[in-house]
């Protein structure tokens, strides 16, 4: 069964060359604001279960997750949903509660609402976990002192949305050669030097 994601599914919709990069085993870079994006994941995820408080993080105390990513592809934080026969797709939640799930967005300037509501990531999200009824984005500025929390309904539209965004990857991953001819040369993606379409 081929398994896919929100990360592979948005490169090969912008770049359909990096689905081949992929199936040659090649690694993404991880550039220095991923890191640090990772490492504000995790501080915030161990204040909100009590793990490890932050007095940077104090407007978040009344945020109730029972579960959180603990480690890198924590699988207990996995959903999957599988489309047909050939094809699933997957998803790590940053965290959840039995009605919500938690979306957290570092960067500068932080994500603004507007821009979590058009993500396919949500919609994707509702979409493989269909028992969520909220989303809630934690958005911070990189150094965790602007933080602004933003809760959203999941919406039939959102899911239907999403199965449409899967549909067209898919299309893209049966007719790889045709959109490869089209595409051209890369110019520029997450394999950096490595890809093999520069």
């Amino acid at each position: 069964m081929i398994v896919l994601s929100y990360t592979v599914l948005n490169n090969l919709i912008t770049q359909p060359h990096t689905w081949l990069n992929r199936q040659m085993g090649l690694e993404t870079v991880e550039y220095g604001y991923m890191t640090q994006g990772k490492e504000n994941h995790k501080i915030i995820q161990a204040h909100l279960i009590g793990a490890k408080r932050d007095p940077r993080l104090e407007r978040l105390n009344g945020l109730k997750f029972t579960t959180v990513e603990t480690t890198e592809k924590d699988k207990k934080t996995l959903f999957t949903r599988a489309l047909d026969k050939k094809y699933s797709i997957k998803t790590y939640m940053d965290g959840f509660n039995k009605t919500q799930f938690l979306e957290i967005k570092t960067g500068n300037p932080p994500m603004p609402f507007s821009k979590f509501v058009r993500s396919y990531q949500r919609k994707l999200n509702a979409f493989i976990a269909p028992q969520f009824k909220e989303a809630v984005l934690i958005s911070a500025t990189r150094d965790l002192k602007k933080i602004t929390v933003y809760p959203c309904p999941l919406t039939e539209k959102d899911r239907a949305e999403a199965l449409e965004w899967v549909k067209k990857g898919i299309h893209i991953i049966e007719n790889i050669k045709q959109f490869r001819k089209e595409e051209g040369r890369c110019q520029g993606c997450g394999y950096g030097s490595q890809c093999q379409y520069t």
